[in-house]
Formats: structure tokens, sequence, C-alpha cells
């Protein structure tokens, strides 16, 4: 099958009538799509692309109202949004390269009856993780690797969940459909529940300037990542 970009474009689409936001702004909007960029069971690629589009959109559309200008066009290639959502890995710290994404013991791991991905971005989730198999802090990880496997991987996932690890049990796609997780984001993958009501307030841009930059002056309180 031929690369397309009508994914990615129903996506943001989909996106957009959500949120409630003007139809006519998904005109200015390019999605290029070459390849494949990110090979899953998956499509990660269009994941990166729409939702990467859809905020860039946003952003130009708040520009565009904000200075009394048309929409400027969008361009996302598919590419460069696979890119992004890479990013962690051209990270640099002092020169050096970042930390990769995962701790000493984390990964994918074989459990009694299938395999389970353990996270220890975070020291509480390792030391939970670790507490739970009943191993001490400086354990190896080839040493976890033998007490996963001693353990049930839905059954491991159950515990975490109650001793605040993130331990999570890999399934099939019929195992994953059967679960009321996944019913429930089948027709709203983006659940928006509005919380207050206030006015309206938009810092507009200084008298006879435009400010060329899409968010200027605006501050964002991000509270979407949990420990």
């Amino acid at each position: 099958m031929e690369p397309t970009n009508s994914d990615a474009v129903s996506s943001v689409a989909l996106l957009w009538k959500m949120l409630d936001l003007p139809q006519e702004a998904l005109d200015s909007l390019d999605l290029p799509f070459d390849r494949e960029c990110l090979p899953s069971s998956f499509r990660v690629d269009v994941l990166a692309q729409s939702t990467v589009a859809a905020s860039a959109l946003v952003a130009a559309l708040f520009w565009s109202h904000r200075n009394g200008c048309s929409m400027p066009r969008v361009t996302v290639p598919a590419e460069h949004a696979c890119v992004e959502f890479k990013s962690e890995r051209l990270y640099t710290l002092n020169g050096k390269a970042a930390s990769p994404p995962w701790g000493v013991i984390g990964g994918f791991h074989q459990a009694a009856d299938g395999y389970v991905r353990l996270h220890d971005s975070f020291p509480n989730h390792r030391e939970n993780a670790l507490r739970i198999l009943g191993l001490p802090p400086n354990a190896s990880k080839k040493v976890v690797a033998q007490k996963v496997s001693k353990w049930k991987a839905v059954e491991l996932e159950a515990e975490a969940f109650r001793s605040g690890a993130m331990i999570a049990a890999l399934r099939s796609f019929d195992q994953w459909d059967a679960l009321p997780q996944a019913k429930a984001i089948t027709d709203h993958p983006v659940l928006i529940t509005k919380l207050a009501t206030s006015e309206l307030c938009m810092p507009l841009a200084r008298t006879l300037e435009v400010m060329s930059r899409c968010l200027e002056g605006i501050r964002v309180v991000e509270m979407s990542r949990g420990m």
C-alpha cells in the first residue's frame, strides 16, 4: 500500500471537531507523508503527525486571532513529526548524550505467560517495583528478570497498579479489544470535561506590531504527567 496522509488528516479533523474549533482553519493545514517512519503494529507515525499538526494548527489559529491576520499555512511532514516523537534521543547534558528513557531495570521482561514492560524512569516507580518483586534497591536487571518470569503478566500489572509501580502487561489486539478501557476510547479517544466558566483573557498584540511567535507572551502550566 502506498503511503498516504489520509489517516492523519482524518485524525486531525476528528480532534478539531471534538474541540469545537473553526472548521475553516483545517484548510490551512498541509500534511506531507512520504513513507512510514516509525515501524510498529500501531500507526505511531500517524499519531505523531496528527497530534503535532493539531497543536501547531491551534497555535496558528491563536496567532491569527490575536493579531487580526489571516491563517498562515501550517505544514507538518510526517518524518519531522516522528523525529519529534524521538527527540529525547537528541538531548545532551553538559555536552554528553542524555540518559536513555529507562533506568537500570526498566524495559521489556518475560513473564510466566507473556511479557511486561517495566518503567523505572522515576525513583519511586523503581523502588515500588523492586518491593513488589521482593528485591533490594541495588538488584540487577538480570535478577529482576528472574523474579518477573515467575509472575503472570496481568497479575503483576494488577499488583503494580495497587502498589504504585509502573508495570504493564503486553496484550494481543484481541486481548486489548476485550478490555473496558478499549471500549471506552473506541469512538472518543479524547475526552474533554469542562470544569469552569470564565471570561476570555487574551493578551493582545502590541500596538502596530505583529507578534512573530504564535504563543508569544502566553504562559502554560503543564500538569499532564503524574509521578
